[in-house]
């Protein structure tokens, strides 16, 4: 509990919203040490107050006080200890920042699944379900196929969205369960002979996860990750620019142009070898003289 003590100096007037504010600071005991009368006579008193209220209460109410917060208020709270890294704070989330209310039901469920079994699928599964939406990366039908080869009999689990693929022509028979399936996906998967379902299904039928697959998709995959990276057009960059379009009239950085670097290796007559570096497109190969003969020329470059 946290004391404050209040040392009243002097009595004015006061009006009633500056009574209002009094009685809203929040002290849990007041300790009065020394009062002064309006008329220049001092009078002693040293008393305890349980709350603000009550010492208001036990002064007269003609003779209001004017404390200093700055001054007399000092409180029993402990300071930060920077050195020990005081300020820094979990980053990691505890709960989704979306107010879906299926999603936060479905969290609920698998805290408590979590909580009251020692299945790490369940763990894995809430860690998941608080991740922001770039992070709950979707994944199409194809993707998920080509991970189920051979395990038809296990269920895909995919904290995120599945999504259609028109590059496959025929999907196997899969049971998938989702945050949320695209309308061609499950058409697809029903008509394979598959099954889509649901969070809350999965924690009936595999409540410790046993015989699931669970995956992620690709959270490289945006096009916003094309523009990450070194910057366009140095060397070795595969960086996207960010430019409206490709054109004679849309800006285009160019700047220096990559020159590969290209090697010779000259055998002579007597057995020596020697190495010769260059740099450029337009080198001349040396003509085969008596001294030396060419036995290989390669380039050396970086295959992009």
């Amino acid at each position: 509990m946290s004391v404050a003590c209040i040392e009243i100096k002097m009595y004015v007037k006061l009006s009633q919203n500056r009574r209002k504010k009094l009685l809203e600071w929040k002290v849990d005991n007041v300790y009065v040490e020394h009062i002064c009368e309006p008329n220049g006579g001092e009078q002693q008193q040293c008393f305890w107050a349980p709350s603000l209220q009550s010492f208001v209460g036990r002064v007269s109410s003609t003779l209001p006080i004017v404390p200093s917060l700055s001054r007399h208020f000092h409180t029993s709270t402990m300071g930060i200890d920077l050195r020990a890294g005081g300020r820094i704070k979990p980053s990691h989330r505890t709960e989704p920042a979306s107010k879906n209310i299926y999603l936060r039901l479905i969290t609920k469920l698998y805290r408590f699944l979590a909580r009251r079994t020692d299945a790490a699928f369940n763990e894995a599964v809430l860690r998941r379900l608080f991740l922001s939406k770039i992070h709950r990366a979707p994944m199409s039908v194809a993707r998920v196929a080509r991970y189920m080869k051979g395990k038809e009999s296990k269920v895909a689990v995919l904290c995120g969205t599945v999504t259609d693929d028109v590059r496959i022509h025929e999907l196997p028979k899969m049971k998938i369960c989702a945050l949320r399936f695209t309308d061609g996906a499950r058409a697809r998967i029903i008509q394979a002979g598959g099954e889509c379902i649901t969070f809350d299904q999965l924690a009936l039928r595999k409540p410790t996860g046993a015989d699931t697959v669970l995956l992620r998709g690709p959270t490289s995959a945006r096009e916003a990750e094309r523009h990450f990276g070194p910057a366009p057009g140095a060397r070795g960059s595969h960086t996207k620019p960010y430019v409206r379009t490709k054109g004679r009239k849309f800006e285009k950085g160019r700047g220096r142009r990559f020159l590969h670097l290209k090697t010779i290796k000259l055998d002579f007559s007597d057995g020596r070898h020697r190495h010769i570096w260059f740099w450029g497109h337009d080198f001349q190969v040396p003509q085969k003289t008596s001294c030396y003969k060419l036995t290989c020329f390669r380039q050396t470059a970086r295959e992009n």
